[in-house]
């Protein structure tokens, strides 16, 4: 992310965290429910410090992607994406994000996550491929935008940096997909960090500065996982519960697929990861035993979204689940799905 871009946020009363490892995290601009109010009705703006991309140039990248992922990267014109996981033999993810493609590149957005763990995977497998695969994260800073009326916002963007009709680009230094999040329009947007705060000053005159709390707050509704969070290197691509919209099981052969093959042909996974709503509960007995909430809301109500992984059979017999919070209290869950 831009230095000049965290200057700014800072003078703008950002309240910003660290990590022991350095990263950093825009929390919020100084009151959630407001930004999350913002989100729904109009549309707010968010900084991704964290958000990783991976980037396929040479002759044979959508081949060779597409044989390595679980969707169907091979039938992406220019300017189309498909969400996707990238497995190893067993199927156990080691990423996830979406595979945009563009004339001369295609691209891998992830949520936080390790740019160099894909790397290494997927560099061992070329041998003859006509495939270069980079990581120029670190030269890049992502926003997200979201709400009713992100397309409205987006064209405050010079017209170099607006999104074709086909739903994401890849112009130069400026990448941008638009999506739907809990029937909310979603985008995001990278540019390169010497462009982060005009971008950033451009957006946030029509929408609402925000931060990490609101972005997860969606992104938990949209039960969009982020891996080493909610899915780890021990989860199955179809445990994370995004078959239709990461997994095509038409594409034929590639890394994984014979497992996950066997597992649709099964008809169900034993284990998932689950949205539900939680609230606390103060006299619920605490126990080790407990299953994790893995994400939750920052959200002040009473009742906040979560997501969690959960056995299918403890899912359906526990009435009510109770819960932990990594880290945090008992809660009650309900309204699993």
């Amino acid at each position: 992310m831009s230095p000049d871009l965290v200057n700014l946020l800072k003078q703008q009363n950002a309240r910003i965290s660290e990590a022991p490892d350095g990263r950093i995290a825009i929390d919020h601009f100084g009151d959630v429910e407001q930004e999350i109010d913002a989100l729904h009705e109009s549309a707010v703006v968010c900084p991704l410090p964290d958000h990783i991309c991976v980037r396929g140039t040479g002759q044979d990248r959508a081949k060779f992607l597409h044989n390595f992922c679980t969707n169907n990267v091979n039938d992406l014109e220019s300017g189309q994406f498909c969400e996707a996981f990238f497995c190893d033999l067993n199927a156990k993810v080691i990423a996830h994000g979406y595979v945009l493609a563009g004339d001369e590149a295609h691209e891998i957005g992830m949520l936080p996550g390790d740019a160099e763990v894909l790397l290494n995977h997927l560099n061992r497998y070329i041998i003859t491929e006509d495939v270069i695969l980079t990581a120029p994260s670190a030269e890049r800073t992502t926003f997200a935008v979201a709400g009713p009326q992100t397309e409205s916002v987006l064209s405050t963007l010079g017209n170099s940096e607006r999104f074709p009709d086909a739903g994401c680009c890849i112009r130069g230094n400026v990448t941008m997909l638009l999506t739907t999040w809990n029937e909310l329009p979603t985008a995001f947007v990278s540019v390169s960090n010497g462009a982060a705060v005009q971008t950033w000053t451009q957006l946030t005159t029509v929408a609402t500065a925000a931060g990490d709390s609101t972005f997860h707050h969606l992104r938990i509704l949209e039960g969009f996982p982020v891996i080493g969070t909610d899915l780890t290197g021990d989860n199955l691509a179809p445990e994370a519960d995004r078959n239709s919209m990461a997994i095509s099981y038409n594409k034929g052969c590639y890394l994984g697929q014979e497992p996950i093959a066997r597992l649709d042909a099964m008809g169900h996974v034993n284990r998932k990861l689950y949205k539900g709503w939680a609230t606390i509960a103060a006299n619920a007995q605490d126990s080790e035993e407990l299953p994790i909430v893995t994400s939750r809301s920052m959200s002040a109500g009473a009742s906040f979204p979560v997501l969690l992984p959960l056995s299918v059979k403890l899912a359906a017999n526990s009435d009510p689940l109770i819960a932990k919070i990594k880290g945090g209290p008992t809660v009650q869950v309900d309204r699993l799905v």
